[in-house]
């Protein structure tokens, strides 16, 4: 939103890269909002003539804000974005909305009746290789099996619970992705939990002739994060860190299995 005064909340990584694109789209940073007023100061210092509040609500009584991006820990999202949609403010805030179902509906429900958009981040839909597979949907013919697989370092040195956190917030990534791909159908998927423990969350559904499975682990390594789409004439491998995917073919011969090594090496 060019020209929109923006107000960071929460001045840690996620504040930064936050604070970072907004300005690029023409963004105004106004306001930095952080408990550790250090933290805020240091963001605040490299976007002009930001002023840094330690909460919300006194940002928003000292100056206009249009957009409040929350970059907060999950548990105090829907306090925050609550606060930003009652002072007719738009929020987008980093994944997930909120902590459960009934707060993100009452959350929805408060920015539709005020006329303000809240959204949550899900950067994954919009990267090329994912929109690549998108356009050449119809390539792929009816889906066998959709799998997303993601080995992350993000619950290193965490205690158990906060792990267990970590595998949560990681869990729209697939689901927003999913979404994308089948669109309105995919209300209609049913899917099962078959492993959630400290370091691993596993689930496996369908949605009509289509398999579906999650795997998210703070084990596995290397650390990647994929998206692969089987269908009944090519399949796509997304890679999601680095913004690319490679669609393969059908075709079945002998010298196709022989050359798949140097056409996948080309590729790469």
């Amino acid at each position: 939103m060019s020209g929109a005064r923006v107000a960071v909340v929460g001045a840690g990584l996620m504040g930064r890269w936050h604070a970072s694109a907004a300005a690029r789209t023409g963004a105004q940073i106004a306001a930095v909002v952080d408990v550790r007023l250090d933290a805020a100061s240091a963001l605040a210092a490299r976007h002009g003539e930001a002023s840094t509040y330690s909460d919300l609500e006194s940002a928003l009584s000292a100056t206009p804000i249009d957009v409040v991006h929350v970059c907060t820990p999950t548990e105090e999202h829907a306090a925050l974005v609550g606060i930003a949609l009652e002072r007719g403010c738009h929020a987008l805030v980093e994944k997930p909305l909120a902590e459960s179902l009934a707060e993100t509906e009452a959350l929805l429900a408060q920015a539709q009746e005020s006329g303000l958009a809240v959204n949550p981040v899900h950067q994954f839909p919009f990267q090329p290789g994912f929109r690549q597979v998108l356009e050449r949907r119809a390539r792929l013919g009816e889906l066998v099996h959709v799998s997303y697989r993601t080995c992350s370092a993000g619950g290193e040195g965490r205690p158990p619970e906060e792990r267990r956190r970590v595998l949560l917030e990681i869990l729209p990534h697939p689901v927003s992705l999913l979404h994308h791909l089948f669109r309105l159908s995919f209300d209609l998927a049913e899917v099962e939990v078959v492993r959630f423990t400290e370091d691993d969350l596993d689930l496996v559904g369908t949605l009509g002739d289509t398999r579906l499975d999650v795997s998210i682990s703070l084990r596995g390594r290397p650390t990647r994060n994929e998206l692969e789409v089987v269908g009944e004439r090519a399949s796509a491998l997304v890679d999601l860190f680095h913004g690319y995917a490679v669609v393969e073919g059908g075709r079945v011969s002998r010298s196709a299995k022989a050359l798949r090594p140097f056409a996948l090496g080309g590729l790469l």
